[in-house]
């Protein structure tokens, strides 16, 4: 994963925070679906029908959002990347590394790793 890339992706983020519809009041999630080198969708947390495998949840994550998106477009025939990105009403990185749910999620689908925001400002990397 190419540093600009996740630069990219925390740019879009900090775009999108001020019209994020939790902005006020709950975490703001940011996907990033990567394939090629390029981001190819993304997507964020939201107000929905989550699917059948998140029974206990009144929302959409991240994760789901951007996937949702970028399968139509994306090539199934090679791996792909996601990046995590939390930020807190300042723009400010915060932990965003795959709920109990997502992960698994996100290994059906054949993700082969995901980059995730930390608490210190930085990315940790996770092999799915």
């Amino acid at each position: 994963m190419k540093n600009s890339l996740i630069r990219e992706a925390i740019r879009i983020s900090r775009r999108a925070l001020p019209t994020h519809p939790w902005f006020r009041h709950r975490k703001c999630h940011f996907s990033f679906v990567v394939q090629n080198n390029k981001i190819i969708e993304w997507g964020m947390n939201r107000q929905g029908n989550p699917p059948a495998s998140y029974p206990d949840f009144a929302a959409i994550h991240s994760e789901i959002d951007a996937y949702s998106k970028a399968r139509g477009i994306m090539n199934h025939g090679q791996g792909f990347e996601i990046i995590n990105i939390r930020l807190n009403r300042q723009g400010l990185l915060k932990l965003s590394a795959p709920c109990e749910r997502c992960g698994p999620f996100i290994q059906a689908i054949g993700c082969s790793h995901v980059y995730f925001s930390t608490n210190m400002g930085s990315f940790a990397k996770q092999k799915v």
